[in-house]
């Protein structure tokens, strides 16, 4: 037996000889396979790698996503933009920017990403760029223009910026207002108050109002007061919460009167007014009032935030849960009433049961001391006589009578 294993293992030692030995593959960096892959021959590995260099967020990954600047492909070259964007690589504004004119970037969309990521790098050096894109072309392009100057609050741009609140395009109209909202100047105030009077927008003239109170200049106290009489509710709740952020509360009896309004989005809207300009006296009590009376759970919910906040900017604490009463003095009030009474006298209360005698007669009370007496006993009744036995039979009687004959 231990020679066939000598065998088994001498032919096993042959054949293995000179074969290699299996070594652990090596785990790849996925930093450095994205960085190859960027010179993939397929677009789609070359975007995706572009993206994942974007997702690790490591600096040395930005001369491989600047060469992709130059990708015969615009969703790649778009993807890299981004990443860059993101990664918030320094120095790189510069040229991101030069890829807004439509003479160096003819796609739309990389002149679009360029737009937006230039407000995440923060540069102010790139105003310029942004405020000649303002004229693309491309709807797309002036949006993410004007965002990112007002992102940046680019002083400078003020006028280029409002004038596309002369735009024909309403939502143009709104975002130049909100960026305006963002930088801070006479010159937005200014271009704001000029612009409300003639806006036929409900949405526009909402955000204008909204913006001439985050700018919290008080030389538009004038127009904000005057948006206090306006037919559209958002557009004087709007200007009620303006007017609060300068110190002016003069909106806080028109926003608790739309507490009760119809639609449930304005009472949401003047419970979040009510959070800025409430007082205790009004503002508190309306909307505690307004709690109890909504029926809607969901914006009960809302109002019910809106209080407690309301509660914590005024250092007014929640009041303390009533205590539950004790049942026995719900006992003792349930019974105390007429009603109880005259009940508990038309229906008497059932006697106990009786106990049950014992069998043997009653037992008599015994002093300590003394044995108690036996119960009497009843004499026997006389049983009917047997028959006679038969001969041979064993007596009814009889123990211990042997059977056997």
């Amino acid at each position: 037996m231990l020679t066939h294993i000598y065998i088994i293992l001498l032919t096993l030692a042959v054949l293995c000889h000179g074969q290699p030995v299996p070594t652990q593959t090596a785990v790849s960096d996925p930093f450095q396979e994205a960085v190859e892959q960027t010179k993939n021959a397929d677009p789609m590995v070359r975007l995706r790698a572009a993206q994942t260099l974007g997702d690790l967020r490591r600096p040395e990954a930005g001369p491989a996503l600047l060469a992709l600047f130059e990708d015969p492909h615009p969703f790649v070259r778009s993807a890299a933009v981004n990443s860059v964007g993101r990664m918030r690589l320094a120095g790189t504004a510069p040229t991101i920017a030069r890829l807004l004119s439509p003479r160096k970037e003819k796609e739309s969309q990389v002149r679009q990403a360029a737009a937006t990521m230039l407000a995440f790098l923060g540069d102010p050096t790139v105003v310029d760029a942004l405020a000649e894109a303002l004229g693309d072309p491309e709807a797309g392009v002036r949006y993410a223009a004007v965002r990112s100057l007002g992102a940046l609050r680019a002083g400078k741009a003020v006028r280029p910026v409002a004038a596309l609140l002369r735009d024909q395009d309403g939502n143009m109209r709104r975002t130049a207002a909100g960026a305006l909202g963002q930088i801070m100047g006479k010159e937005s105030v200014e271009a704001l108050e000029a612009a409300l009077p003639k806006e036929a927008s409900t949405e526009v003239k909402e955000e204008i109002v909204r913006s001439l109170g985050m700018l919290g200049d008080p030389a538009a106290i004038p127009s904000l007061k005057a948006a206090l009489a306006d037919a559209v509710p958002t557009v004087r709740l709007q200007a009620a919460m303006g007017l609060g952020r300068l110190g002016d509360s003069s909106g806080q009896a028109m926003a608790c009167g739309m507490l009760t309004d119809a639609s449930a989005d304005i009472r949401r809207l003047a419970a979040n007014t009510l959070t800025m300009i409430g007082d205790k006296e009004q503002g508190l009590v309306s909307l505690d009032a307004a709690v109890k009376a909504e029926a809607d759970p969901g914006v009960k919910a809302s109002l019910e935030q809106s209080r407690m906040m309301l509660r914590a900017r005024l250092g007014v604490p929640e009041p303390p849960p009533a205590p539950p009463e004790p049942e026995q003095k719900k006992d003792e009030a349930a019974a105390s009433k007429p009603e109880a009474k005259k009940g508990a006298a038309a229906a008497p209360a059932k006697k106990p049961a009786a106990a049950k005698k014992p069998a043997a007669g009653p037992v008599k009370a015994v002093p300590s001391g003394k044995k108690p007496a036996a119960a009497p006993v009843k004499p026997a009744q006389k049983k009917p006589a047997a028959p006679p036995a038969k001969p041979g039979a064993t007596p009814s009687g009889a123990k211990g009578a042997s059977t056997a004959p």
